[in-house]
């Protein structure tokens, strides 16, 4: 039995901070559940998030990968502008801070972290 489930990818378009919603076949119907509710994959370059407890999955794009990572290692807003700033090239007008929070929000509101 093939599913697919609706799952969350944070875009690049405008901010790095935007959702869409396409379908994707769920490869982690086969994986063994793991202590903590997260289960993270890497799959054809792209960074997945399964909630185990909501069974969503959630796409997130190299940012909002990395910022994820860093709210992991409870990294401030403004260390994580640091990280982002020495990885990716940012317009010195884009209100970065905000844009971080407008992610993380998005991620608690996902139950991700």
């Amino acid at each position: 039995m093939d599913t697919t489930k609706e799952k969350t990818v944070l875009t690049n378009g405008g901010t790095f901070a935007q959702s869409c919603f396409r379908k994707y076949k769920n490869p982690f119907r086969d994986t063994e559940p793991m202590e903590k509710k997260i289960i993270e994959k890497e799959v054809d370059s792209e960074f997945m998030l399964y909630n185990a407890e909501k069974g969503d999955i959630s796409v997130l794009n190299p940012t909002a990968k990395l910022i994820y990572s860093l709210c992991k290692q409870n990294m401030s807003i403004s260390n994580i502008a640091d990280a982002i700033k020495n990885q990716f090239s940012i317009n010195e007008n884009q209100d970065l801070k905000s844009e971080i929070q407008v992610c993380i929000d998005e991620l608690r509101e996902k139950e991700l972290l």
